[in-house]
């Protein structure tokens, strides 16, 4: 079904735009209609909305925009139609007047906006053969929803604001004529549009909604625990006038949701306070038995009851593990319930998994493929509860997890399309996209195209690279422009943002890469060259192909001004005064060196930059890519520095990590599968793979990794080895032998 052929139009309030709201703006649009019949209908939102048919919510979104692509969802609201009156209610937020401020807290950082507004497309077609536009048009009303209001929460720099709700609903809105502010188009057909609104259904699917319930209580104070555990059983609360009683739920893992809060009676305030730890002074911990400084969120919501029986949930989801509930009532008894959480996270279908003789490798699966739940909702996020934003370095990491263990390429496909939008004059992608602030991080637009690499690796797709190679070589023609007399690429501008890694803090730039050449820049560039070399010769762009092999050869051979021949390393820069493990991975990745022995040669520095847990990932790849087991061996076991009690995800980092979910320290999701069972694609869409277990290893262990064709399954112990793959899939062993038996186990 088509939508958006010019009759649906882009409604507002009545009272123009733009109003003095710092943290975002809630409004609402209805529509009344009589009869039952056919209906589905397109919805979009800028920013974001929530569809009600006659009281019931039916959808929330829409995914995140930006503005060359606004998306749209497409809802079907027959099972919710009366033969009577009908109802459509949207309660739509807009940041157009709110802006994020990284100190302040505010509008999320994530949200692109121009202005408050609303659009629906759909025509009900009754029972009786009559119909009727149901779209946006002179016939919506609209109102500002008084009952909603947002408010800064510094502390939590871009995932967006706190919520305040007073207890009313849509039912007692003062509604009036929308304003028709102007059609609505889709993005292959838009004609005259001052907008920038280019509507495109949405790819990615809806995301998954289920019911959690708090675990268990304490820090209680003014009721006592019996009643409290009664609660948590799904009885009511009950509480006397006059009090006030503060107690803290504990979820016992970290989630991402909406907090089901039923109000049966009485009058009252509420208010959330949001954690994923706890902290003492600079320190964290997750045992409620200790000692902890009181819990304030950051993030918080405020809600007010004014009697009567209603529902309460945030108009966004909030990540946390523990909740701190502190409620007052007023001159009567009042009574709610408070148990239920409405978890919200990207609906994967989790089809890899990992089960071996060492339980803390077992762990780290488990924790990081809960950290990629909760890092996933309409993009990949850095971390769900401070920023919220999707970053193409974090995406990465992201996408080969979701890829491995559940098959899923969607929300890749998705990031990489925001970020060829987001490429600008310079020829940077911006360092997070979709994102209301111009941020540059020059390395990052490196793993843009790393990531259209190994997307059309596991998915091979030809279509991917016709759409990106024009893109990832205006990244490296904004590289070409720094080259050095000397040799290499250094001198960049913007935020030269490497890794976290700790002798590099805070900026975690390469050291002096803004002041001469840098031996990771020049690796990395030189890694793309070659994939953009590959990539181009797949879709028949010979001289593309050319480009790129000449500017390789260039640059290995300039790559000698950073070699230590004493010491057989490379070294950060020409100065030759510091050495780190990352920037010798880079040079094995991107095939500036041969040399097998060269991490190994690292660990006889007296002193070396270790790589935080992010820039570990491509030491690793580094390890496996030119055999040096024993080195990835050791970085997927110090990934076990991260199981410290309580944790159910991966932290951004240690010790005193800021967020306690970070999707990019999952290594051991994607990483199991290369050490362990020697996986590797050899050919694009995974039609060709390499297993070569690791039979030396005291790690026995099953499991299964998925590709397009679907699932390969490994049986690995002492006694036997064997891999089941499946159709259309051939195997390549260690010994050269393939095989292309499918869906029973070959014996290796």
């Amino acid at each position: 079904m088509k939508f958006f052929n010019g009759t649906a139009s882009w409604i507002a309030p009545e009272d123009g735009v733009m109003q003095n709201c710092e943290a975002g703006r809630a409004m609402l649009f209805r529509r009344t209609f009589q009869g039952k019949g056919e209906l589905t209908v397109a919805v979009s939102a800028d920013t974001d909305y929530r569809l009600f048919c006659n009281n019931i919510e039916v959808a929330q979104g829409p995914a995140a925009s930006d503005d060359l692509m606004t998306f749209y969802d497409v809802v079907d609201l027959t099972p919710y139609l009366k033969n009577e009156k009908n109802e459509l209610v949207a309660e739509v937020v807009g940041f157009a007047s709110a802006f994020p401020d990284f100190y302040r807290g505010g509008a999320p950082m994530g949200k692109v906006a121009l202005r408050d507004c609303f659009i629906l497309d759909g025509t009900l077609k009754r029972e009786d053969g009559s119909s009727e536009f149901i779209g946006t048009d002179k016939n919506w009303e609209a109102a500002n929803c008084s009952y909603i209001n947002f408010y800064r929460c510094p502390g939590v720099p871009c995932a967006g604001p706190g919520e305040w709700h007073n207890g009313e609903s849509f039912a007692g809105a003062e509604f009036s004529p929308a304003q028709v502010i102007e059609i609505g188009f889709r993005e292959e057909n838009v004609k005259n549009s001052n907008l920038y609104y280019r509507l495109r259904e949405r790819i990615i699917p809806f995301m998954d909604r289920k019911i959690e319930k708090f675990k268990s209580f304490f820090d209680v104070h003014g009721i006592s625990e019996n009643e409290l555990s009664k609660m948590l059983d799904g009885e009511k609360l009950t509480i006397s006038p006059c009090s006030k009683i503060d107690f803290t739920l504990d979820m016992e893992y970290e989630t991402t949701g909406r907090i089901l809060l039923r109000f049966l009676k009485g009058k009252a305030d509420v208010k959330f306070f949001y954690a994923e730890n706890f902290f003492v002074g600079e320190e964290r911990h997750f045992d409620k038995n200790l000692p902890h400084d009181e819990m304030t969120g950051p993030m918080n919501d405020h809600v007010s009851s004014k009697g009567g029986e209603w529902t309460w949930k945030a108009f966004y989801y909030r990540a946390f593990r523990f909740v701190r509930v502190v409620i007052t009532t007023y001159y009567e008894t009042c009574e709610l319930q408070l148990a239920e959480v409405e978890r919200e996270v990207y609906p994967y279908k989790k089809q890899g998994f990992f089960d071996s003789n060492d339980l803390e490798l077992n762990r780290l699966y488990e924790i990081g493929y809960r950290a990629l739940e909760l890092c996933s909702h309409n993009v990949f996020e850095d971390c769900p509860y401070y920023e919220r934003v999707q970053y193409p370095a974090d995406s990465r990491i992201a996408a080969r997890i979701a890829m491995l263990n559940c098959g899923d390429t969607l929300l890749a496909e998705q990031a990489i399309i925001h970020y060829r939008h987001s490429i600008r004059e310079n020829g940077l992608t911006a360092g997070s996209y979709p994102s209301r602030s111009p941020l540059y991080l020059p390395i990052w637009s490196l793993h843009y195209a790393a990531m259209v690499y190994e997307l059309y690796q596991y998915k091979g797709d030809i279509t991917l690279l016709e759409e990106n190679l024009w893109a990832i070589r205006r990244v490296l023609e904004f590289f070409m422009r720094h080259r050095c007399p000397e040799g290499g690429i250094g001198k960049l501008p913007y935020w030269d943002m490497v890794d976290f890694a700790r002798d590099w803090f805070w900026l975690g730039e390469a050291p002096k890469s803004d002041k001469q050449s840098s031996a990771y820049v020049t690796f990395f560039v030189a890694e793309i060259l070659k994939y953009y070399q590959e990539m181009s010769e797949i879709v028949g762009n010979k001289f593309d192909a050319l480009w790129a092999e000449d500017i390789y050869n260039q640059l290995k051979k300039e790559s000698e001004i950073f070699y230590d021949k004493e010491k057989k390393v490379y070294a950060d820069n020409t100065d030759f005064d510091t050495y780190s493990y990352l920037i010798n991975a880079e040079a094995i990745l991107s095939g500036i060196s041969d040399d097998r022995e060269l991490l190994k040669n690292c660990y006889k520095l007296d002193k070396i930059t270790t790589p935080a847990f992010f820039g570990q990932n491509f030491v690793f790849d580094a390890a496996f890519k030119c055999g040096d087991l024993a080195t990835a061996e050791k970085i997927m076991s110090d990934r076990k520095k991260m199981l410290v009690p309580g944790r159910t995800v991966t932290p951004e980092g240690t010790p005193i990590p800021r967020s306690e979910c970070h999707v990019w320290t999952a290594m051991a999701n994607y990483g199991l599968y290369q050490l362990y069972a020697g996986f590797k694609i050899l050919e694009p869409g995974g039609t060709k793979i390499r297993i070569t277990p690791l039979k030396n290893s005291k790690i026995n262990f099953k499991g299964a990794l998925f590709l397009v064709q679907g699932a390969v399954e490994f049986d690995f112990n002492n006694s036997n080895y064997s891999v089941k793959i499946p159709k259309n899939v051939t195997i390549q062993l260690a010994d050269g032998r393939e095989f292309a038996e499918h869906d029973k186990y070959l014996k290796l």
